[in-house]
């Protein structure tokens, strides 16, 4: 499978460099819950944090069609809440996540990196995921969803589950433009999927 879905980033790469587009988005580094037991996830939130609704959209979307068919339920996250700007209660959205019996969550986080390197940002990523933190901490602390501005973007992908840890694993892009990841949303959704199906986490 992973060797599928490498023939098909080399493809999608070189189709890119021939027409002069912009190459796909795709996870340029990894962590994993050195605790994890293999739990295995049955209904997952797709959760883009982005107050670009369109980029939101297209990655929980691309979550929910990429796990048809594969004995996960996905749901997305602007079905519950559909404006991160104006959330509304934070609890509410807590018990809304209770009530669909959601076991787990798939994050994407825009990151803008036009104060930040890549080099700093991917500290902090690590940082963040090396510590603890839990589903409930995340909407806590992201919503309401504030506007920000960047020439280049980076993506923080988090698998999310109710037990302990909470944090199984997380991944991060390399920088692109709002457009690419726009366009790119497809594949970088198929590459995560992809890779957490192939370490047996979905």
């Amino acid at each position: 499978m992973i060797r599928r879905h490498a023939a098909k980033v080399v493809l999608a790469l070189m189709a890119a460099t021939l027409l002069g587009a912009a190459p796909p988005p795709q996870l340029v580094a990894q962590w994993s819950s050195p605790a994890d037991t293999g739990q295995k996830v049955l209904k997952i939130l797709a959760i883009g944090i982005t107050d670009d609704r369109e980029l939101r959209h297209r990655f929980e979307d691309n979550v929910v069609t990429h796990l048809r068919g594969k004995d996960i339920l996905a749901v997305t996250s602007y079905s519950l809440v559909p404006d991160l700007k104006a959330p509304g209660s934070r609890e509410e959205i807590l018990q809304k996540i209770e009530a669909q019996k959601i076991d787990s969550a798939l994050s994407f986080r825009a990151v803008p990196l036009e104060k930040s390197d890549e080099a700093a940002w991917d500290a902090a990523w690590m940082r963040e995921a090396e510590g603890t933190g839990t589903l409930r901490e995340l909407i806590q602390r992201s919503l309401p969803v504030k506007a920000t501005k960047s020439k280049l973007y980076g993506v923080e992908v988090t698998l999310w589950v109710t037990g302990t840890p909470a944090r199984l694993w997380s991944g991060r892009t390399g920088a692109y433009k709002l457009s690419d990841l726009r366009n790119g949303a497809s594949a970088l959704i198929e590459d995560v999927i992809d890779t957490l199906r192939y370490s047996h986490r979905i």
